[in-house]
């Protein structure tokens, strides 16, 4: 049975970023850096069939199974050893982690034996072969302990299908968490729970020589965030029986259950499978474990009806929470809801002037300026130009950070165009000081010059063109200001 969340929230008006960004990077690595796998992976299979490996090791790996009396098991290699060939010996003994740690620590084939110089060679020469194959390079391999592919592992994947099937799973899971969690957040959850769960697989199988790939460890911790997140609240998913499918709302809390009810029930009853549900289940462990820190520091989400109008009400109330601890003067904890509001609606001008009114309080720091800069970025137009200008003062007042340049060029337009022209001549002196390679800069001092000679100061309209002329004599704006330098 397949249950999984759904909305309808995600759009390109504020579309999950991050979401997309660890689906496009891992579409990159499997067709960019994955694609010959197969064909490196056959070459290592040749060699271990053309140098007598297979021969070597398959009549030890019988009288292995024969000594403990595993005769289901024996009976199952040798089916395999007909159906298959003699490479099947070599997935069969890496997937028995006690022979495969017997024999490559030669306990099974001794240094005293005659054909142990000839086996060892071959043997490090089939496993330099195998290095060469991304997903055993970067794989998460229990048996050879690291703390890099824990979270190399999660990039990778062992198929097309197997691809498709965990980014479709991230969309769903992630376009959800990253617009009602912090960004930064939403991020470190995925690569922590992907992390955490690769070492918790590691747990129950720590000889196994085979490789760990994919990104359903980290996609369960989300599904084990996302749990918790929305607690007693009411949620959509999709549900699939096989040959009926439809969609309900549920408690989001019993999904947590249910899925790691199902991890187990797989794991334990559902026959043989390369999946790793241990690992699933780690990561929806973690996952709750990280989404019950969140709901501590942040509170858990209200699931309402998704669409525009659920979205709107969720604003209104954190805005009036945010307004409420403002008027307490707790600008500390009024700061993260306004942020947390404006990830939903960037464009926001009310929450923006709220962020700055406490954000100006710290006029040196970094959040001053990139908070300024996004407000005057939203006021630059002609209906909002007297709170523009009276933002600009105050922000130049309080001497701020640097804004970015190509702001000083659209405030600047602004105010040339509503006659404030002593401003526009102090921006206009800053952008040629500070960025004066921007496309804007020509036509700011032809708007300018322009500016002087519509109100008769000739001599101010002079230098600007002078200036124009003289800095960017190839550009369009000098051709169109030289007639009037020259009449």
């Amino acid at each position: 049975m397949l249950v999984v969340p759904v909305t309808d929230k995600s759009g390109w008006r504020n579309p999950p970023y991050l979401t997309l960004a660890l689906i496009i990077i891992n579409c990159l690595v499997f067709f960019l850096l994955q694609g010959d796998e197969s064909a490196r992976m056959e070459q290592a299979m040749e060699f271990y069939r053309s140098s007598g490996l297979a021969r070597i090791e398959a009549p030890l790996y019988e009288a292995y199974l024969r000594a403990r009396k595993e005769d289901e098991k024996l009976h199952e290699f040798r089916k395999d050893l007909k159906l298959y060939g003699p490479e099947a010996a070599y997935w069969s003994i890496a997937a028995d982690h006690e022979f495969s740690r017997r024999l490559l620590g030669n306990r099974i084939i001794t240094p005293d034996h005659k054909i142990y110089s000839a086996w060892r060679r071959k043997r490090d020469q089939l496993q330099a072969m195998i290095d060469e194959v991304v997903s055993y390079r970067y794989g998460h391999i229990p048996s050879r302990p690291s703390i890099i592919t824990p979270f190399t592992y999660m990039f990778l994947h062992g198929s097309t299908m197997h691809l498709v099937g965990n980014m479709v799973f991230l969309w769903l899971l992630g376009s959800i968490l990253e617009l009602v969690c912090n960004r930064s957040a939403f991020l470190a959850a995925y690569l922590a729970t992907g992390y955490l769960s690769a070492l918790f697989f590691s747990l129950f199988y720590l000889d196994s020589a085979v490789p760990l790939v994919g990104a359903s460890g980290a996609i369960a911790g989300l599904m084990g965030a996302f749990t918790v997140i929305y607690g007693t609240g009411k949620v959509k998913v999709f549900y699939s029986l096989g040959f009926y499918f439809g969609y309900a709302r549920v408690y989001a809390l019993l999904l947590l259950p249910f899925w790691i009810g199902r991890e187990l029930y797989q794991l334990f009853f559902g026959g043989p499978s390369n999946v790793a549900f241990v690992g699933h289940i780690g990561g929806l462990v973690t996952g709750a474990g990280l989404g019950a820190v969140q709901l501590k520091l942040r509170g858990a989400v209200e699931a309402k009806e998704d669409g525009e109008e659920g979205e709107k009400q969720r604003s209104a109330a954190m805005f009036e929470e945010a307004m409420a601890r403002m008027a307490d003067l707790d600008h500390d904890s009024a700061r993260p809801i306004f942020i947390r509001i404006l990830e939903q609606d960037p464009g926001n001008l009310t929450v923006l002037e709220q962020l700055y009114k406490i954000d100006r309080n710290t006029p040196a720091s970094h959040e001053f300026g990139k908070t300024a800069a996004r407000l005057l970025d939203r006021l630059c137009r002609k209906e909002h130009f007297s709170r523009m200008l009276e933002t600009y003062r105050d922000y130049c007042a309080r001497r701020g950070p640097a804004l970015p340049g190509e702001l000083y060029v659209r405030i600047g337009r602004q105010l040339i165009a509503n006659g404030e022209l002593d401003e526009g001549v102090r921006i206009a002196n800053l952008v040629l000081k500070n960025h004066p390679n921007l496309p804007g800069a020509p036509g700011l001092l032809l708007r300018l010059g322009r500016a002087f000679q519509d109100n008769g100061e000739e001599a101010k309209a002079g230098r600007c063109m002078e200036a124009l002329l003289r800095r960017y004599p190839d550009s369009p704006e000098a051709k169109v200001a030289q007639p009037a330098e020259s009449a």
